[in-house]
């Protein structure tokens, strides 16, 4: 009996203890950060959460007028979202059900003939028999724009949906279970992610987890009219541990390295089964999984390098975090808006 009702007892600690920390976490993301940005060919308004885009945004032309408006969801457009030309006039405007998924209010969808077709969605949201989100099929024709970001995030970032040290242990298990295969990168090039490593050659005593890189390609089709990113690589960022107490520095440290690098397609049905973190009551419903974070990219990030498939121009950050997402993230939100306006004229 008296063990029953100890087991008991520290059952209702565990929920106690659990409950806490939700409340924790949703009061966090309760408060908001406003913004202002401004340079020579637009400003902006806007909010953000935990380090990602969330909330109210409102852009304008270097002449004064609005040029866009709508609202974000960790990182993500989402509910009514338009755009107008630097007269004034309202070039676009729909509502978004996520990420992938809108409604078209403007242009106005005629009544008659074959047009009305053009109202009903290409692509649905939808998810395999794991669980996974499957994403649109692209083809090389409806690419108009196309590029590849290089995206860093570190321990002392607090993240929504997951901590550095959940996700290494995630990636690092499946490994030793040779589920999928794991790589290094030339010396020269951290981006070229060729060489075979050997999981049981990785002594994680001797090293101290950072952060990650993750690079991914950002598309923008013309059937759907949206960007559309997909993260390719995951890197796992360490240092060597010198002393027990010493605290690596995230952004200085000579000896940062990555430790291994995985292809996400291949990880993608192991981050589908981590749910046990997506309960509070801020998720979003296309956040179901591990997975989903990082197909939406709903996490805190510093972007610190782009390239243009097209010219192979590289565009290097600094690496803080309010520079990358002014330089990077808003660029993207601005280079989106404006391929709505190309498309609708």
């Amino acid at each position: 009996m008296g063990a029953r009702f100890s087991y008991h007892m520290k059952c209702i600690k565990m929920q106690i203890a659990f409950f806490t920390l939700l409340f924790f976490v949703s009061s966090c993301y309760a408060q908001y950060d406003s913004h202002f940005y401004k340079d020579s060919s637009y400003s902006c308004k806007y909010q953000t959460l935990s380090g990602m885009l969330f909330g109210n945004y409102v852009s304008y032309y270097h002449n004064g007028v609005k040029k866009s408006e709508g609202n974000f969801q960790f990182n993500n457009r989402i509910g009514e979202w338009s755009v107008w030309d630097s007269t004034g006039k309202l070039r676009v405007k729909r509502v978004y059900s996520n990420p992938y998924e809108y409604t078209r209010i403007y242009p106005k969808i005629p009544s008659e003939g074959p047009i009305p077709l053009l109202s009903k969605p290409i692509y649905t949201l939808r998810r395999d028999s794991l669980d996974e989100c499957i994403p649109y099929t692209l083809q090389a024709r409806m690419v108009f724009y196309q590029q590849r970001n290089f995206k860093c995030f570190y321990t002392s970032d607090t993240q929504a949906f997951f901590d550095c040290k959940m996700l290494f242990d995630i990636l690092y298990e499946h490994a030793l279970k040779k589920e999928y295969s794991i790589y290094g990168s030339k010396k020269g090039d951290e981006d070229d992610y060729s060489i075979p490593l050997n999981i049981l050659n990785i002594d994680t005593s001797k090293i101290t987890l950072v952060g990650f890189r993750i690079k991914s390609d950002i598309h923008f089709d013309d059937t759907r009219f949206i960007f559309d990113e997909r993260p390719l690589w995951i890197a796992a960022l360490v240092t060597y541990k010198t002393n027990p107490n010493d605290k690596a520095d995230n952004f200085t440290s000579k000896d940062t390295f990555d430790l291994f690098q995985v292809n996400v397609p291949q990880v993608r049905k192991f981050l589908t089964q981590v749910k046990h973190s997506f309960t509070f009551k801020n998720r979003p419903t296309f956040i179901q999984n591990l997975d989903d974070v990082f197909l939406f990219g709903c996490f805190s990030y510093r972007k610190y390098r782009h390239s243009t498939v097209f010219d192979d121009k590289r565009i290097v950050y600094t690496q803080t975090a309010e520079s990358s997402l002014i330089k990077g993230t808003l660029s993207e939100v601005e280079t989106e808006n404006d391929l709505w306006l190309l498309f609708n004229k």
